[in-house]
């Protein structure tokens, strides 16, 4: 285990796999995105690409989850609540104003996966920040 400059055991960081999460999600909605483009055959492939970016990416993140000890999957788990009720809540605005008569545009139907990713990466910043603001000072 290595050792911090105050001679205390340092925690062994291990960094959140984002980087490939975002690329085959982003691979993901691109092929399902321009498969609806397409004539049926590529349709159809770009379409089956697209859920197999898709399941790398949960595969990627599972793995993650798996591997990750207890404070990173309590983050993880906060990021993703605040992920999904910050989701809900924003469909749920959209679709009163909607109601009320407002004129406002449908968003994408891989624009919520897309904003549901962004808010987790969000949560993950607010409850990294709440966890280390909340974290007892070693002396």
């Amino acid at each position: 285990m290595p050792i911090s400059s105050e001679g205390h055991p340092a925690a062994q960081v291990r960094p959140i796999p984002i980087i490939p999460i975002y690329l085959f999600s982003l691979l993901s909605a691109l092929a399902v995105c321009l498969g609806m483009r397409f004539g049926q055959s590529a349709r159809t492939a770009l379409i089956c690409a697209g859920f197999l970016s898709a399941a790398v990416a949960v595969a990627c993140f599972a793995r993650f989850l798996v591997a990750a000890d207890e404070s990173l999957q309590t983050i993880n788990y906060r990021a993703l609540v605040f992920a999904f009720v910050s989701s809900l809540a924003f469909t749920l605005i959209l679709d009163f104003l909607r109601s009320l008569g407002l004129r406002i545009p449908v968003v994408p139907t891989f624009g919520f996966p897309i904003s549901m990713i962004i808010l987790w990466t969000l949560g993950l910043v607010l409850a990294a920040a709440w966890q280390r603001a909340n974290e007892e000072p070693e002396e």
